[in-house]
């Protein structure tokens, strides 16, 4: 038995970390600081311990330590928290774990998982179907119930309790001296328990009724692997591993993780594409459990040494299924991942793909050409082979001839002869495909294009005018080109034979039974979109708020979002030029008005299918799409589009003056007559036009009607050492001036720094910044540039909170030009 509850600081002290002097110190300290932040963390700060070393303390010390003592010091809570917290437990002569639930302060899974991963206690989620009965008939269900604990499993070691408070030392006391074994403490919350203690009689009493009527109970249903029925058996191991596995199909798993730690066996299910933590098991049961999947799935059981893969077929709930198995020897024993892949009997039409309707429109054309390359792009996992049926089940419509090769076959289509390669009998995709060219296809699918030769056959296919559809492992539309260019295909055959590549994600859904509307986004979100909140107000965007039927994720499902290439012959060129990733993605987005895949994201999240959070987790981010950024309505109205509206002689991009967008086209871009400069205007007037007051009106206005090209962060403190970032800004000018046709300018890369620093240097000075973002603007007339930054938030007197204003300084080369011929004071007295 553990004796007297021991507060933080008196173990920091006894453990000779702090004096009795410093430990004052920092209490005194502590209550001085208006947030009263955590005593550990001011232990930290002052140097007196390290994390580590304060994470090894409480771990040491996590049962002799306060429970309120414990969540502050692993941040869990705050002091004013925990403050109120036992104020009200006074109040209320609850739990101080009840209280803080109550409160909204935490929830209990919060609390659970928190403990578990802070304290190394195994988080367990307490299933009736695995529980054994005989340990729960050991104590009375009242004591079970009032004291939050239930015994799961036994062997000849030691004994499984789950608790809800784990460090309840006079329960765990109790507990002993029923059962001599050697207890494994597991945590739940006390709801899980309550309602596990009560499935648990229930099961006991269908199965005492059943027996009566000479039934068998089954409460899970069948689950057959091969030719094993894993439903039947009363050992451990088999419901174990039941359970985990039927548990999986139930709630949508794709996979599941089962992981050998230092002292648990650690289950977790990807859902959604998310992994979530199920539960946690004795390691003792690591062994077993390992033996048992890999006996009914035909692998060595005796070889533990080697990493091992097999698959089989598997009838879940009355389902076919199969099961991919992989295992991995780890540190701690034998990682076991289990893929489910549940074999459909219906396919995907392209209108329930996720396609934008403009995306859906460009692609059902591309899909009726009559030859070349579709390729589609994504990593694992993104629903690639889903596109690609839907693809097959479209055109099958048609009176053609469609042919396959596929590992596996995932969907049967009537009319269309699929292939399976068989890695066994020594064939390759190239192999597979010279057959298939003998067989007079219209349209040739191959699953993946995995290697050199793979992507040279599916070339020559639709050289010899074949339609063919494949995958490929590449992070965006224009990577998939280049990617073809590195295995060695020539530039020539890829410009003159892939017409299109589909780039795709699936991200979460929000859920549709707690949707609502996110009117708290916030700031640093809308920035990463390169979204101001002003124009994000003029839109509703959503999230879900977690409910049971979604886990409390917010997130139900998942849909795809497209970035859709239209090879025309600007991007062949291109790829003729063997011009690099971003510039191809530049072309693409001014001459085949490509949106990227986070614009489509974007378009979803308006749309209230996704959140912009969920786009962020899936998507990376192309510096290039930020250099060009779109407005949102600008993509919302672009992305809705329906085929009929388009109109062949306009660019995509021109939207009505109401909707007070871009409507400064390419073409009348270089129609423009660049204005000469006025000379008779001083400099000083010139300065005084531009100067930031004047500049607020000029960007709200014209920046609307032109097109930000190019966009980089500069350190105004340390503007000397920005040298590479302002030549990146000089190559883009230059490129920018050609590409938009505006005349020349003289300027050499030497004098461009030293204008960019002279002004980065003035912007520091008049408005006390320490970063500014420079940026190229083309508006129809001229590209310029010049640099942004935020004033801190200033009192003007008025009420006003000034904190987001805009500050700017134009890059105006002319006047730089005069400033350095311009003569001294000294100069001009001389020449005087």
């Amino acid at each position: 038995m553990i004796g007297e509850k021991l507060k933080l600081g008196e173990i920091l002290v006894k453990e000779k970390f702090l004096t009795e002097e410093d430990l004052e110190h920092l209490l005194l300290k502590q209550n001085e600081l208006p947030e009263k932040p955590p005593l550990g963390e001011l232990a930290i700060a002052e140097g007196f311990i390290t994390r580590q070393e304060l994470k090894n303390i409480l771990k040491m010390y996590k049962k002799q330590m306060r429970m309120g003592e414990l969540l502050t010091s692993s941040k869990i809570i705050s002091e004013k928290q925990l403050e109120e917290a036992l104020a009200k437990q006074k109040e209320l002569g609850k739990k101080l774990g009840e209280v803080l639930i109550e409160l909204g302060y935490i929830t209990e899974d919060e609390l659970m998982l928190a403990l578990s991963q802070q304290f190394d206690i195994p988080r367990m989620k307490p299933d009736s179907n695995v529980i054994d009965f005989d340990l729960v008939r050991l104590f009375n269900r009242k004591f079970l119930e009032a004291n939050a604990f239930i015994p799961v499993f036994s062997d000849k070691e030691s004994t499984t309790i789950i608790m809800a408070n784990p460090f309840d030392e006079k329960t765990i006391s109790g507990i002993q001296a029923r059962i001599k074994n050697k207890l494994v403490i597991g945590i739940a919350s006390k709801n899980e328990i309550l309602s596990a203690i009560n499935l648990v009689y229930e099961n006991y009493h269908l199965k005492k009724l059943d027996g009566q009527k000479g039934k068998t109970y089954n409460a899970y249903g069948r689950l057959v692997i091969g030719n094993v029925d894993l439903g039947k058996g009363d050992d451990k191991t088999v419901s174990i591993v039941n359970y985990i596995i039927l548990n999986a199909f139930k709630e949508g798993a794709s996979d599941i993780h089962i992981e050998p730690q230092l002292n648990r066996l650690r289950v977790r299910y990807r859902i959604d594409g998310v992994l979530f933590h199920k539960t946690d098991l004795p390691i003792s049961m690591a062994l077993s459990i390992a033996s048992r999947i890999k006996a009914v799935c035909g692998l060595d059981i005796a070889e533990k040494r080697r990493h091992q893969d097999g698959k089989i077929t598997a009838s879940i709930m009355g389902k076919e299924v199969d099961l991919r198995v992989s295992t991995y020897a780890s540190t701690f024993g034998e990682t076991v991942v289990i893929r489910i892949l549940a074999r459909h009997t219906s396919l995907i039409d392209l209108e329930n793909l996720g396609f934008s309707p403009l995306n859906l429109f460009r692609y059902r054309t591309i899909l009726d050409y009559p030859s070349g390359v579709i390729l589609v792009t994504g990593p694992t996992g993104s629903g690639k082979s889903t596109t690609l049926y839907a693809s097959l089940a479209y055109l099958n419509n048609k009176n053609l001839s469609i042919i396959t090769v596929e590992d596996p076959v995932e969907y049967m289509i009537d009319g269309v002869v699929q292939g399976k390669l068989d890695p066994k009998l020594g064939m390759t995709y190239m192999d597979f495909i010279k057959s298939m060219m003998r067989q007079d296809p219209d349209v040739l699918m191959v699953g993946e294009i995995r290697d050199n030769e793979g992507a040279e056959a599916t070339i020559q296919a639709a050289l010899t005018g074949h339609k063919v559809l494949t995958s490929f492992h590449t992070d965006d539309t224009t990577g998939a080109l280049l990617r073809l260019l590195d295995m060695g295909i020539d530039t020539f055959l890829v410009s003159s034979t892939v017409v299109s590549v589909v780039s795709q994600r699936l991200v979460r859904t929000i859920c549709p039974n707690c949707k609502v509307e996110d009117k708290a986004i916030s700031k640093g979100l809308l920035r990463s979109f390169k979204i101001s909140p002003q124009e994000a107000r003029n839109f509703k965007f959503y999230k879900g708020e977690g409910c049971e039927k979604c886990n409390n994720t917010g997130y139900k499902g998942r849909s795809a979002i497209h970035e859709l290439l239209l090879v025309n012959d600007a991007i062949r060129d291109a790829i003729l030029k063997k011009k690099t990733s971003t510039e191809i993605r530049n072309i693409a987005r001014h001459e085949a008005d490509l949106l990227s895949i986070r614009e489509d994201g974007v378009y979803k999240a308006l749309c209230g299918l996704t959140t912009l959070e969920e786009i962020n987790r899936v998507v990376f981010h192309a510096e290039v799409d930020q250099y060009i950024p779109r407005k949102l309505h600008e993509i919302f109205e672009v992305s809705k589009r329906q085929y009929e509206d388009i109109d062949e002689n306009k660019s995509i991009y021109e939207i009505d003056d109401e909707s007070d967008v871009i409507e400064v086209s390419a073409d009348e871009v270089k129609k423009e007559e660049l204005p000469a400069r006025d000379e008779s205007i001083d400099e000083k007037e010139n300065i005084e036009k531009i100067s930031p007051e004047n500049m607020l009106y000029s960007f709200d206005r014209e920046s609307r009607n032109g097109i930000e090209v190019f966009r980089i962060r500069l350190n105004c403190r340390q503007i000397e050492d920005e040298i590479d970032a302002m030549k990146d800004i000089y190559m883009y000018y230059v490129y920018y001036r050609k590409y938009y046709n505006f005349r020349e300018d003289d300027i050499d890369l030497s004098l461009f720094i030293e204008a960019v620093i002279f002004y980065a240097i003035k912007l520091r000075v008049n408005h006390s910044v320490d970063f500014a973002e420079a940026v190229i603007r083309n508006n129809g007339k001229e590209l310029f540039i010049y640099l942004e930054s935020v004033t801190e938030a200033q009192d003007n007197g008025n009420g006003k909170d000034n904190s987001s204003n805009l500050v700017y300084e134009i890059v105006d080369f002319d006047f730089f030009k005069n400033l350095l011929i311009r003569p001294t004071p000294l100069q001009a007295a001389a020449r005087a």
